[in-house]
């Protein structure tokens, strides 16, 4: 059943927010594939092709008008493709990378997101950048916090693909690095599919297929679908505002909350302007 306005609640500092219109997306899903080519992905259980049957799987399951461009990186970005309606063109330059080579050690993520950032040029609902890496940095000229105002600002979504272990290290400075890498996905509307080196005592069927083979799971079926099926929501703010502000949306239904719902913590200054 398609979604109404009367099934969202949301707000701004506690202000009432009027959802005015839901509209499922109907225009092709800008995607920018980023892919890490550090030394450390090859340190992962999962091989360095399962990364890459990944990608290529993404390219099989968007809609065919869908432009896809490429961004690979390790201490740089090293391969940047704009976006193209050319799927051929993607695959051939990820087939490049399956030949076992020296990869630098270093890890630009910031530098390489703000890189894929670049390609949309003028936003449109949707765009979304496809990460598969292990979500370390530790060589880029940017920063997390610069790189998460630039995707806010454009309203780019982040979706990020993990196959192995949480990020290495034990510090509370590692951690709290990565949990601010996860709140930047979530916040940005994406989501994070992490693949585990091994099954767990509690793994779900979904779970042990992906780890088995993660390209043709059903784990990453729902993400990509998540990618490219979306509404549009239009809203009247309670009063103007000069820059981004975060927001709190809910989807009700039944008298139920759905904890799961995929949106954008932020309004980009330019659109909260102009509603």
């Amino acid at each position: 059943m398609p979604l109404t306005p009367g099934d969202f609640s949301a707000s701004i500092d506690k202000k009432p927010v009027t959802i005015v219109s839901v509209v499922p997306n109907s225009a092709p899903v800008r995607v920018v594939i980023a892919l890490d080519a550090s030394s450390s992905m090859e340190l992962q259980v999962h091989s360095w092709d399962e990364n890459l049957n990944a990608a290529e799987e993404l390219l099989k399951q968007l809609p065919a008008g869908s432009p896809v461009g490429l961004v690979v990186f390790a201490d740089k970005p090293q391969t940047v493709l704009p976006l193209s309606s050319s799927r051929d063109v993607v695959r051939a330059q990820l087939e490049q990378f399956r030949p076992r080579h020296e990869r630098m050690h270093a890890t630009a993520l910031w530098d390489a997101l703000t890189t894929a950032a670049t390609l949309f040029g003028a936003p449109q609902p949707g765009d979304t950048i496809y990460l598969i890496s292990d979500g370390d940095d530790d060589a880029s000229r940017g920063n997390l916090y610069a790189t998460q105002t630039d995707l806010w600002t454009r309203g780019i979504r982040l979706f990020m693909l993990s196959l192995g272990p949480e990020m290495k290290g034990e510090s509370s400075k590692m951690k709290g690095r990565e949990a601010r890498v996860l709140q930047m996905i979530r916040d940005s509307g994406g989501s994070v599919l992490r693949v585990p080196e091994k099954p767990k005592k509690k793994s779900s069927a979904q779970e042990l297929e992906a780890i088995s083979n993660i390209a043709g799971s059903a784990l990453l079926a729902q993400q990509f679908k998540a990618i490219s099926e979306f509404d549009v929501l239009r809203a009247e703010l309670p009063e103007p505002v000069r820059g981004a502000v975060r927001w709190d949306l809910t989807l009700t239904q039944q008298g139920g909350t759905d904890p799961q719902i995929l949106f954008p913590r932020a309004i980009p200054a330019c659109a909260a302007a102009q509603n």
